[in-house]
């Protein structure tokens, strides 16, 4: 037996470490069961024991697979782990520069759903660089992830370039990265939700709406009750947004009443009057246009979006004296 015990000093790589642990399982419940069997009192130990060694094996086969699955990089030998930590690092030193450059540039990258990210026109060079640094880097660690099929790292990667994307203002970038990652972590409500900002932003017609309106269903759903009025205040207006795009007046309507009643900042506020207001104008009802874009007066960037919409949602007010009254000066 002394032959065939284990070195602890020859375990040297995880592959090993994982037989030894099988070796360990085996041993250990063969011991319990042999127990059982010889025991006599207590009465209630031999079933202690079974219970035990019943017990040990499903969370043996757990573990096992949580090491083989979210903790794959870390069982592969020494080369290529420290190849793929290398990789990361650097990936995430990346991620970090490009953080701190979009925050001086005025940009929250944190802020995904962003109504002004910066454009291409006017990002700085230093932008453009760090984030195409990125787009190299995360593709060196999706690419060693994917040999030994670590699909978790290889999703955090996509994360963090789709939020790269989103500042910069790349939707449909943005949207691909987004959706590699949802496909391992689709329960993350704010990466859904994320996902629809980029997708309406990309602005290609009825199929990427309703993909939109697919994703803030899911960030509604997955939200529950762990987000504040506020937060989902966001969420009904983004969706009540999009309903209104996709002509479902009635749907979209619902979602905007609920947002206005939760909203507190100011900034979801008049999103939501804005969108009501379109919805309004959309059903010719005149008075609760104009009520709505009384709520816009201290709002110019969104009266000046209201006067670039008289061909399409407010067409049928743009000759109308009081309606024009009201956006001022923004309609020349």
């Amino acid at each position: 037996m002394a032959n065939e015990s284990i070195s602890p000093e020859k375990v040297t790589r995880p592959y090993q470490l994982l037989a030894a642990s099988f070796v360990a399982l085996m041993a250990i419940d063969t011991a319990f069961l042999t127990a059982a069997g010889l025991l006599k009192v207590p009465s209630w130990l031999p079933a202690l024991l079974v219970i035990a060694a019943v017990a040990n094996v499903p969370i043996f086969l757990i573990s096992a697979i949580l090491l083989q699955t979210r903790f794959r990089p870390e069982m592969q030998d020494d080369a290529f782990y420290s190849t793929y930590i290398h990789q990361k690092q650097e990936a995430d030193g990346v991620a970090i520069k490009l953080q701190t450059a979009l925050t001086e540039a005025g940009v929250d990258i944190q802020a995904l759903v962003s109504r002004n990210p910066l454009t291409h026109s006017v990002m700085p060079i230093e932008v453009r660089e760090l984030l195409g640094d990125l787009e190299v880097a995360v593709t060196k660690v999706q690419t060693e992830a994917a040999k030994v099929g670590a699909p978790k790292e290889s999703a955090y990667a996509a994360y963090e370039l789709a939020a790269g994307y989103m500042a910069a203002g790349e939707w449909q970038k943005a949207a691909a990265k987004y959706l590699e990652y949802l496909h391992v972590t689709p329960t993350d409500w704010e990466a859904h939700f994320a996902r629809g900002v980029a997708l309406v932003n990309t602005r290609m017609g009825t199929a990427s709406d309703l993909a939109a309106l697919r994703e803030y269903n899911d960030a509604i759903a997955l939200a529950g009750e762990s987000i504040d009025g506020d937060v989902r205040a966001k969420l009904m207006t983004y969706r009540g947004s999009v309903l209104k795009r996709l002509g479902r007046l009635d749907e979209a309507e619902s979602d905007l009443l609920l947002g206005q009643k939760l909203a507190t900042s100011v900034e979801i506020v008049v999103d939501n009057a804005y969108n009501r207001a379109a919805v309004y104008a959309m059903r010719g009802e005149r008075m609760k246009v104009l009520d709505s874009l009384r709520e816009l007066q201290k709002a110019p960037d969104y009266l000046a979006l209201i006067h670039s919409h008289l061909n399409d949602y407010f067409r049928e007010f743009s000759n109308d004296k009081e309606f024009i009254s009201l956006l001022g000066a923004r309609r020349a």
